[in-house]
């Protein structure tokens, strides 16, 4: 269904403009490896759709534009262009129409194709003095040189039969870009021809052009694998070899010249050193940085010459392939050719560069064979912003320019969304009849006039980056055909190839020269074939093996990756589990009954609490998870190393929090100066007016909490977060947005019905939205309105923007219009105001206030921080004190000590609270809202940590400072800080799984081992805000009422010690909860007498 509803968005993105619909999508990296497996075809376009159709379906579209969409693994939405127009606004464009990132190909140094913008400027400018008038004279010299080493070999035979001609062009291509481009001139025999194999030299295992042509034919195996799997064939080694083997001889080449350059006898008349590209590019690198420009660094001399080497070589030896077969298929144009070069020659016998301007006709045959046979099928785009092409009419042969012209009534506008691709078209380009005449024939004279159209002809692509090396190939191309047409006639090999008499020549060259896909199309071996009839079960067959053979290497990997991690972190004891939920599919997959057994939960931590330290021996152990992403985590119960963390901030920062922007950037989501910025400006908003604010409405929520309990004796409550919850929501709405909402109008009336403009009420609003909040952030919106309580979150947070939207614009009005001594003192307390007061004071003195989505991205963190976590403490404190009715005593004494002669306490009484203040700390201690606190590492690092100790040996031996371990963690592992661990670490506190207030009552308790609201710079801002509330609700609860336990839910059972019911009635919720919450906690409020 995710699929279907994207496919759709993306044909209404792109107006539903006719076009091929296919399912998967082969620019997608697991798309284009499925696409070669057998029968895959039926669901995808063939690699050689293209070519098949070339004008074809546009034609059939009836426009010189198609879309193409692509379905899966990822949705795509293309435009394939032919018209030349259009092409010439896409190619000149560059900031609208952008080329795609070829990370990949930066396998030796970024280079010029690689880079964009400031950084492709320089490496083209220093780039294009090396195809100079200089280089090109080399390029003719070494491939005439090969030439006729080529002859020299074929001497004395009248007839040289070749099976395929591409064994011929692509070493010639080789040699000639190893002598013109890099300055190393081999014979034709030493490396291809009968002299066998040639010793590489010292310190290598390869020759040059061993490793070159190597690394070319694998060069996808070599992008694809990783080093450790082309360790696993034969095959793939030798490529894997190849490439450290080319590294190796452009460094000794690049080191090599720079020295001989700066020697004094650097003036050498070497040509072929001076001429090729190598030493061009390192001269232009070198005259950069002379005038005080940055210089190319060794990786990206590397990274280009490579580039020139792979653009060239293949394309190159490939059209000049094509050519031959379309001269062997097409008598006439040979002749033709043979009666040009004799002409231009004269009485001389061997062509010379300076014929090049003359020698027309060769380049037009080059032309004509790359217009039929372009070396790139489709030039990919991407869109940056919202366009329109302007595109024609399709057209027909026959009609051409005479018939159509350039009439504008013949041109449609078409909208391209911004994200979609362009696809420029070479072959529909190529074959369109509005640009050339009679397209399928095979004329090289229409290259000849001076009138034929430059912009319908791509095979170099187009606008600025255009092919730095054109020339480089034409010179070659011209180079090789001249010599070869003087000297040989070319023929159709009738052993190898069918030859039928009286055949039209397009017949037979639709039959010999039909292309298959490599990096640039080439022409098919004459070898025999394998039969093409499909074999289902034999498909089936292969899809199974495949499969297998993908599922093993993956397990290899992974388990590779495992023992590295392990291998990192010294192999320091902890856990090791095989599910991850730090990434988005272990996190689904692990609310998957019974996943448990092979992923801890966060109950689990919880369980543990301090036990997994002691069973490793350290107050540090580690965790490593394997899938689907390996990672390393360090486990912390120390406090030192606690604190360490907490304020080496730039070492161990805290991951990042994006996904909390739900409305806004906020002080939690953000990092260093912006979020010293949030800091500012929403610290001063938790003022000691506003606990003031917190306690009046904590107090008046709970005078209502007892008027609705209408005067009875004994109150039940089944599930006291029932209570706790909606009142710490109420809190948090006067306290923090100045909404004042009686506790009955909200929890106990039916239906209250929402203010104009809204169909919900601002509480319904908020208290959706955190009960809903996983699904909110889970699930996009129109997955949202598959089931009915999701469109209920789905409305809550639209709702609760507006709400948000509204408070803003109207607080800013009031701000600005003159007020009444006598202000409304909740709006001006609230959190809200305070945060809106903080922003304009910013903005007076100068600085940066709050956007409108930063401020309602700042109190929605406040509210969803101080909401839960405080009903959930509040609750575990009312059952504590329920379990323990010896420090619920205390607590009235103290609570009645401090009133005095006063019914009860005021604000004016909130330092005096020490007690009620000691069970929060308590509880929270026992219950932490949050179990785990994570960092991550940024650089290799150290911590010291104890020795993992027991509850016995906590009065005895306190510090154990010399037995302490130093752990090593590596940049890129991960730290929990694990607060239950902390909370129950006997080193720390005294009898660790007892309810003792009284330890927070003295003031020698250690700060740094406890963390409820985190530590350092980063702790929580809304503390006492927290405190504050739970103090006023404790302090009139337990002064008017008795907490019991409730024994119509619970059992209680005679003689049971206090822990033993608390571990019984306190159990923690298994799911459903961002914070620790009680799963069930039945309790009885008896009024005092």
């Amino acid at each position: 269904m995710d699929l279907y509803r994207r496919y759709k968005t993306a044909l209404k993105g792109i107006n539903n403009l006719p076009g091929t619909r296919v399912f998967l999508n082969t620019f997608h990296p697991v798309g284009a490896l499925l696409r070669y497996m057998p029968g895959v075809s039926l669901i995808t376009p063939s690699p050689s759709f293209r070519w098949d159709r070339k004008y074809k379906i546009f034609q059939y579209f009836g426009l010189d534009v198609y879309t193409e969409v692509r379905v899966w693994p990822q949705l795509n939405a293309g435009f394939n262009l032919a018209d030349a127009a259009a092409i010439k606004e896409v190619t000149t464009s560059r900031a609208v129409f952008q080329k795609p990132v070829y990370q990949a190909l930066n396998l030796y140094g970024a280079n010029v194709i690689t880079t964009e913008n400031e950084e492709w400027k320089r490496h083209r400018k220093i780039s294009q003095p090396a195809f100079s008038e200089r280089n090109n004279s080399l390029v003719w010299q070494e491939t005439a040189r090969l030439t006729n080493e080529i002859f020299a070999e074929w001497e004395g035979k009248e007839t040289i039969a070749v099976d395929h001609v591409v064994d011929i062009t692509l070493p010639l291509a080789l040699l000639v870009i190893s002598a013109a481009g890099f300055g190393r001139r081999v014979p034709w025999g030493e490396e291809v021809g009968s002299l066998g194999y040639t010793k590489p030299p010292a310190g290598h295992t390869m020759t040059f052009i061993q490793s070159v042509s190597t690394l070319c034919t694998g060069l996808f195996v070599k992008l694809v694998f990783p080093e450790w799997i082309m360790g696993l064939k034969s095959r793939w080694q030798r490529i894997r070899t190849s490439y450290h083997e080319l590294e190796g001889y452009m460094t000794e080449m690049i080191e090599t010249r720079q020295r001989e350059r700066a020697a004094p006898d650097a003036e050498k008349e070497d040509v072929l050193d001076k001429s090729n590209l190598f030493d061009g590019l390192l001269a232009a690198s070198e005259d950069e940085l002379a005038s005080g420009q940055t210089a190319l660094s060794h990786k990206e001399l590397m990274g280009n010459i490579f580039i020139f080497l792979l653009a060239g070589h293949e394309t190159t030896a490939h059209s000049l392939a094509f050519a031959m077969g379309l001269l062997a298929c097409h008598p006439d144009e040979q002749q033709r050719l043979f009666d040009h070069i004799k002409s231009v020659l004269g009485n001389s016998q061997e062509p010379a560069y300076e014929n090049i301007h003359a020698l027309t006709r060769p380049l037009a045959v080059l032309y004509e064979t790359l217009r039929l046979f372009p070396p790139v099928i489709s030039i990919p785009k991407t869109v940056a912003c919202d366009t329109t092409l302007l595109v024609r009419m399709s057209t027909v042969e026959g009609k051409g320019t005479k018939g159509l012209g350039s009439s504008e009534d013949q041109r449609q506008r078409i909208f391209i969304p911004k994200g979609s691709s362009v696809f420029i078209d070479t072959m529909g380009l190529h074959y369109n009849p509005r640009y050339w005449e009679e397209p399928h024939d095979f004329n090289p004279d229409r290259f000849l006039r001076g009138d034929w159209n430059r912009d319908a002809f791509l095979p170099f692509s187009g606008g600025a980056r255009a092919c730095l090396g054109r020339r480089f190939s034409e010179i070659e191309v011209v180079a090789f055909l001249t010599n070869l047409v003087l000297r040989y006639k070319i023929e159709l090999n009738p052993a190898a190839f069918d030859v039928i008499s009286g055949e039209p020549p397009r017949e037979t060259r639709e039959r010999l020269l039909k292309p298959y896909a490599r990096l640039s199309p080439a022409p098919p071996s004459r070898r025999p074939a394998t039969s093409t009839c499909i074999d289902m079960g034999n498909i089936a067959y292969q899809l199974l093996s495949v499969g297998l053979l993908s599922l093993c290497v993956y397990a290899l990997s992974v388990y590779r990756r495992y023992k590295s991690a392990i291998r990192a972190i010294n192999d320091l004891p902890g856990t090791r589990v095989f599910l991850s939920d730090n990434d988005p599919l272990g996190i689904l997959i692990g609310f998957i009954p019974g996943i448990h057994l092979i992923l801890p939960r966060q109950p689990f931590r919880f369980d543990q609490k301090y036990k997994a330290h002691q069973e490793f021996g350290l107050d540090i152990h580690t965790e490593a998870r394997i899938w689907p992403a390996t990672g390393v985590f360090f486990t912390l119960a120390d406090a030192e190393a606690i604190k360490e963390v907490t304020t080496s901030r730039a070492t161990f920062p805290k991951p990042s929090y994006a996904i909390l922007d739900l409305y806004g950037t906020n002080v939690v989501s953000t990092e260093h100066d912006e979020w010293k910025k949030h800091r500012k400006v929403a610290q001063p908003a938790f003022s000691e007016r506003n606990n003031k604010l917190v306690w009046d409405e904590a107090t008046r929520l709970t005078d209502e909490i007892f008027t609705d309990w209408g005067g009875k004796d004994v109150v039940h409550v089944d599930h006291v977060v029932d209570m706790t919850l909606p009142f710490a929501l109420l809190v948090i709405s006067a306290a923090g947005f100045g909404r004042r909402v009686p506790w009955i109008e909200e929890v106990r009336s039916s239906k209250v019905k929402p203010p104009p403009g809204h169909t919900i009420t601002f509480i319904e609003a908020v208290s959706t939205m955190c009960k809903g909040l996983v699904v909110r952030l889970l699930f996009p919106d129109w997955v949202l309105g598959l089931r009915p309580h999701w469109r209920a979150i789905r409305t809550a947070y639209f709702e609760l923007e507006k709400y948000m939207a509204e408070m803003i614009q109207k607080r800013q009005a009031e701000r600005l219009a003159p007020r009444d001594n006598d202000g409304d003192e909740i709006h001006q307390a609230s959190l809200f105001d305070g945060l809106l007061a903080a922003s304009e004071e910013e903005f007076a003195s100068g600085q940066t206030a709050l956007s409108q989505k930063e401020l309602m991205g700042n109190i929605w963190i406040f509210l969803l921080a101080g909401h839960e976590t405080t009903a959930h403490s509040l609750a575990f404190a009312m059952g504590l004190l329920a379990c323990y009715p010896d420090e619920q005593q205390k607590l009235y004494d103290h609570l009645k000590s401090v009133a005095s002669d006063r019914v009860l306490p005021t604000y004016d009484d909130v330092h005096a609270l020490t007690r009620p203040l000691a069970v929060l700390y308590e509880t929270l201690r026992m219950f932490p809202p949050v179990l785990i606190m994570p960092k991550e590492v940024t650089v290799d690092s150290t911590l010291t940590a104890h020795k993992a100790t027991t509850e016995s040996q906590h009065t005895k031996e306190s510090s154990f400072e010399g037995e302490r371990k130093t752990v090593f963690l590596p940049k890129g592992s991960h730290i929990w800080i694990s607060s239950a661990a902390l909370h129950y670490n006997p080193r720390y506190w005294e009898d660790p799984h007892e309810f003792k207030p009284e330890r927070f009552m003295n003031s020698n308790w250690n700060k740094d081992a406890f963390l409820p609201f985190s530590g350092g710079a980063r702790a929580c801002l809304g503390r006492r805000f927290s405190e504050v509330e739970v103090i006023a609700f404790l302090s009139k609860l337990v002064l008017q009422y008795k907490i019991e336990l409730n024994p119509e839910k619970f059992k209680i059972i005679p003689g049971e010690s206090p822990r033993e019911t608390r571990d019984r009635l306190l159990e923690v919720k298994r799911s459903g909860s961002l914070t620790l919450a009680p799963n069930n906690l039945p309790l009885v409020f008896r009024r005092r007498v």
